[in-house]
């Protein structure tokens, strides 16, 4: 499954399907938040029934609705992935809210081994692994909406909550933080110890041993501080993951207390946020992405955020409210706007030749292709636009032509500086130019220039960017200053000074699929 960003990408992404008696992590559009279940009835392509573990049954659409693997707790955790932490309700549920991690537990029998996660308060949480659930960002960019807990503060004094870190105030300093570990009550009766006589000599090693231990713990805290700044410069520079989490953040309602009629359960019910889902019209290449409104702006302009962080202006007229569209039923002939069978997240125009009996479309789209898909896979158009959308899509390819751009070259997997000399055919491939005169033919999915999406860097983002003179190499930022990044390249190498404004924003699964296709090309030369 690869995505490129404002392009598009070269490998196939299937539909998340779902299936009667599949465990199933879910949303209750109640209140918002995420609860452990079981499918009992996929009632259309659309939605399903779910039984919740309180013993509501409740109907919820596919797209928020995550399929319980045991991939999702068992995969490795690196900082910056994307979690559900799971914490347990007062009715001893378990619940699940968004988080990235941005400790990952060091390999060393003195450190804990718990993963530090921030929420969606932007607050810290220390969790062990079997609490946290990996989600792929890439695969579910709209499946993290969720609504900030009232009682948050008053969950955590019950402990239900992951705590966050405390200041120890009798270290005489308000920068030593201590992690609060709690320990469990033993039932067992004390036993009192034997009265111990201690001579002098017994009294000296005991405090030879004290002061030792508290200078033992002096070094940690010191270490520990020293860890502490990090992670504050790294979370500094998270610019993204804050975006993120602040389309999570609402005013908080007084909770109403609901009480499910037939089961002996109480939850909290709090309104949901206000979030208006669309997939909108990009202005690079034509296509359509989905996203959610930021800003509504005078003259029928509005803000569009898509999964990734990325913001643009939009007409109203090339904006598709999911909500709306979700009334109206497609039939054969329609013209909709469809997922891409070789471009992940991305929507292009097509044509609805027939329907199947298993609620499933087959389409073909302007440039040909042909898919299957679900109804939660497009989108209807009204008259007349699927034309517009088709000639300013061509528009926008045909711009490339004439242009300096930076292109991979299939014998090494490297990217160079080329010409682009013609569009080849009616789909996205054009004949190169490289500076000893070669020529050869690439898709746009490899190739960046001045039309690929404008978007800026930071730290931990995946970048395709200048690893000499000559050559571009994927790799990650692991710092900012000013106007430069050091970037560590996929060939071992890292470059400080590197010029963030020759840096193409990539996905990580853009990344894995260049990385890929680089070491094979070195390990065959």
């Amino acid at each position: 499954m690869i995505e490129c960003f404002g392009q598009h990408l070269v490998l196939v992404c299937d539909a998340a399907k779902v299936c009667r008696g599949q465990k199933v992590i879910a949303r209750d559009d109640s209140d918002g938040l995420y609860y452990t279940g079981t499918v009992r009835k996929c009632v259309d392509c659309d939605h399903s029934l779910i039984k919740f573990a309180s013993g509501e049954k409740l109907l919820s659409r596919n797209r928020f609705i995550i399929p319980v693997t045991n991939d999702g707790y068992k995969q490795k955790l690196r900082t910056g992935d994307y979690v559900l932490a799971k914490f347990e309700t007062s009715d001893r549920f378990d619940c699940f809210i968004p988080g990235v991690i941005t400790v990952t537990p060091k390999k060393s029998k003195f450190e804990s081994n718990e993963f530090e996660v921030q929420n969606f308060e932007d607050s810290q949480m220390l969790l062990q692994r079997d609490m946290l659930f990996r989600i792929d960002q890439s695969r579910n960019p709209f499946i993290l909406k969720i609504t900030k807990t009232s009682d948050l503060q008053s969950t955590r004094s019950n402990n239900k909550l992951p705590q966050p870190y405390s200041v120890d105030s009798s270290s005489g300093s308000t920068d030593e933080v201590i992690m609060v570990h709690k320990v469990k009550p033993s039932k067992k009766e004390s036993i009192k110890p034997a009265p111990i006589s201690a001579d002098k000599e017994d009294i000296r090693k005991i405090n030879e041993t004290l002061q030792a231990m508290n200078e033992k713990i002096m070094s940690l805290r010191l270490e520990h501080n020293n860890q502490k700044q990090l992670l504050e410069n790294h979370t500094n520079n998270l610019q993204v993951t804050t975006k993120l989490m602040e389309m999570w953040r609402t005013p908080i309602p007084s909770p109403v207390t609901k009480h499910d009629v037939g089961t002996n359960t109480t939850r909290r019910m709090l309104s949901p946020p206000v979030v208006r889902t669309v997939v909108a019209l990009c202005g690079d290449d034509g296509w359509y992405y989905r996203g959610i409104v930021k800003q509504t702006q005078q003259h029928g302009k509005l803000t569009i955020q898509d999964y990734s962080g990325f913001l643009q202006t939009a007409n109203e007229d090339d904006v598709i409210d999911e909500k709306a569209d979700a009334k109206i039923t497609i039939k054969e002939n329609d013209q909709v706007i469809a997922m891409h069978p070789m471009f992940t997240n991305s929507f292009a125009p097509a044509t609805v030749t027939s329907q199947h009996e298993n609620s499933t479309y087959s389409v073909t789209f302007h440039d040909n292709s042909k898919a299957d898909l679900t109804r939660n896979e497009m989108y209807w158009l009204k008259s007349g636009k699927y034309h517009q959308i088709v000639e300013f899509i061509d528009k926008c390819l045909k711009r490339w032509v004439g242009e300096t751009v930076i292109a991979r070259c299939d014998n090494d997997g490297c990217y160079y500086m080329c010409a682009c000399r013609e569009k080849v055919g009616t789909g996205q491939l054009y004949s190169l130019q490289w500076p000893d005169g070669s020529q050869c033919v690439q898709t746009l999915a490899c190739i960046f220039g001045p039309y690929t999406r404008k978007r800026l860097v930071n730290t931990g983002d995946w970048v395709m960017a200048n690893a000499d003179d000559s050559k571009f190499l994927p790799g990650r930022i692991l710092s900012l200053s000013g106007n430069t990044a050091a970037v560590n390249f996929c060939d071992g190498t890292m470059k400080h000074q590197v010029n963030t404004a020759v840096c193409f924003w990539i996905s990580k699964d853009y990344y894995d699929y260049a990385v890929s296709f680089y070491k094979n090309k070195q390990s065959i030369a």
